[in-house]
């Protein structure tokens, strides 16, 4: 079904998606969540714990008419988790919600790989904004290097 290969990369980023049209699909998602979180477990006691970022993603919510799984409940199903995930909405036809999603991992991942802030250093708060909400303006980009 899905095979997670921890030894070649250590910093580790994972996108849980499941379909808000389809309830299975977030049962599916549950049981892959489980799985990876089993597997950094098994991974982390070998080598160490090593930070990571997880969310999850309720993909199709153009669809709105055919939605089984509803934002309240996704939000609360996944903050209620051990540890809680960040949940986010997506559309990937219509193109919702997408830039904020990559852009909250972005800093999601700034943030676990910089732990001790530097008060020197700009905020990636500073340097990122959602392109959700205006497109036609001109927003700032991430720049990683």
């Amino acid at each position: 079904m899905f095979h997670l290969d921890l030894k070649r990369d250590p910093s580790l980023i994972f996108v849980v998606g499941f379909d808000v049209t389809r309830r299975d699909t977030l049962e599916t998602c549950d049981s892959i969540i489980m799985m990876i979180r089993k597997k950094l477990q098994e991974y982390f006691e070998k080598s160490g714990v090593r930070p990571y970022v997880m969310v999850v993603v309720g993909n199709k919510i153009d669809l709105a008419d055919k939605r089984e799984v509803t934002r309240e409940f996704a939000q609360e199903h996944f903050a209620s988790m051990d540890p809680p995930l960040e949940y986010f909405e997506t559309s990937a036809k219509t193109g919702e919600g997408v830039n904020k999603l990559f852009e909250s991992i972005i800093r999601m991942y700034i943030k676990m790989k910089s732990p001790q802030p530097n008060p020197g250093a700009r905020n990636a708060e500073d340097e990122c904004s959602s392109s959700d909400e205006d497109s036609s303006s001109s927003s700032k980009r991430c720049i990683i290097v």
